[in-house]
């Protein structure tokens, strides 16, 4: 499972400086309909922009994390060095799992957040 991560965070590790910026802009465009909107019809696209930020810094923190993990122990290496990879595989294990709760909340935080767009526009 760490390797499907870890493929998919190596194919999505390119795109990183571009996910940053979108969620850089996404940032200063929330923050611009913050600071300058006046009443709620001037702040359409606030919640878009939340959520873009939310899942491009999310993606970001995937590709960041997921693309140097160790491969599994080697039978012949000393037990010592055995025992150090397999914690730092269950350090990512748990970095996965937290992951994915964290994508669970971000999912359901968007979907309530589209509805109260679509009620709101």
């Amino acid at each position: 499972m760490l390797t499907r991560l870890q493929n998919l965070a190596i194919r999505l590790h390119p795109a990183r400086h571009l996910l940053l910026v979108v969620a850089l802009v996404a940032l200063v465009g929330a923050g611009w309909f913050v600071a300058t909107s006046r009443s709620r019809a001037d702040d359409l696209y606030f919640i878009p922009l939340v959520a873009l930020f939310a899942w491009a810094l999310m993606l970001y923190a995937f590709a960041m994390l997921f693309v140097r993990v160790p491969p599994p122990p080697e039978p012949g290496n000393g037990l010592r060095m055995r025992t150090s990879v397999r914690l730092q595989r269950a350090g990512y294990w748990l970095l996965a799992v937290a992951m994915l709760a964290v994508s669970a909340f971000l999912l359901l935080a968007t979907w309530q957040l589209a509805t109260a767009w679509r009620l709101a526009s």
